[in-house]
């Protein structure tokens, strides 16, 4: 009897890490003028954010739909426990929509609430996926990923508000104020849910506060520059915090599940401290 681990496509990991440690992961869903997208297989990020920029098209995203999550469950060996590490209850009803699979499929699983997303969640998935590896039961795996999550943080950078209002993140009043004042809105992923921060002036006053925050928290073990169509500020930040790890700084190209809500142009830090 073996343990499944699966997990949700904003985990953001690479394709190399899903295969190193056979993880699972369900597509959360995009939809772009009323055609659905299953995030991660259907559409690429390239065209997916040459669609973004055109503000007539109307986007949102939708849960992992339980059918899929039954199809996924009814694939793995019967005599296996599953568990399931997913993105913030907060932020999505993907964790209530994969329950339901495993009820339709007749599979017990545990359910863990990462309360995070993005790198935050692929960083807690990659410890739960070692604790496994390395022997260790569900209840170790659940413990190796509190720890990180116990260590870590999580920024963004938006260019704009515009994305969020048109995901119904935010309001109409919110994002024009925003655009006429140029905020440029410094987000952080906190207790599940994504707050405001700081909300600079420019995009250079931002970036700079960004790289400050990101040199405040001191050495870290890991730290991940994720991005929204931003490759040249991904690897600014990187030349910028080159000194707080010891490892590779790696750049994580964001998911469109993320990437509907951000709009192009985001930047953003997720590190685990020492």
């Amino acid at each position: 009897m073996g343990i499944q681990l699966v997990t949700d496509s904003t985990c953001d990991l690479p394709q190399s890490v899903i295969d190193q440690y056979g993880i699972h992961v369900l597509p959360v869903m995009v939809n772009i003028n009323g055609t659905e997208y299953r995030d991660g297989i259907d559409i690429s990020r390239e065209d997916f954010y040459a669609q973004l920029k055109n503000l007539d098209n109307k986007v949102g995203t939708a849960a992992t739909p339980p059918r899929l999550a039954a199809e996924l469950f009814e694939s793995l060996p019967a005599d296996d426990e599953i568990l399931c590490v997913m993105l913030s209850s907060k932020l999505s009803a993907t964790i209530d929509s994969v329950t339901q699979g495993a009820s339709a499929a007749g599979r017990e699983i545990t359910m863990h609430d990462s309360n995070s997303i993005s790198s935050g969640l692929g960083f807690q998935v990659v410890a739960a996926a070692e604790a496994l590896a390395g022997g260790g039961s569900i209840a170790d795996a659940i413990s190796a990923a509190e720890a990180v999550y116990s260590k870590n943080y999580l920024y963004a950078l938006l260019d704009t508000l515009e994305f969020l209002k048109r995901g119904g993140r935010v309001s109409g009043l919110q994002a024009s104020v925003g655009s006429v004042l140029q905020f440029k809105p410094l987000l952080i992923v906190e207790g599940g849910k994504i707050e405001p921060f700081l909300r600079p002036r420019t995009s250079k006053k931002a970036f700079k506060k960004l790289m400050e925050i990101g040199e405040g928290h001191g050495k870290l073990e890991k730290l991940a520059i994720i991005h929204a169509d931003a490759p040249d500020r991904a690897e600014a930040a990187k030349q910028a915090l080159a000194g707080l790890v010891e490892g590779e700084i790696t750049i994580v190209p964001v998911t469109p599940a993320i990437g509907v809500h951000t709009g192009p142009n985001t930047i953003g830090l997720a590190g685990i401290m020492k």
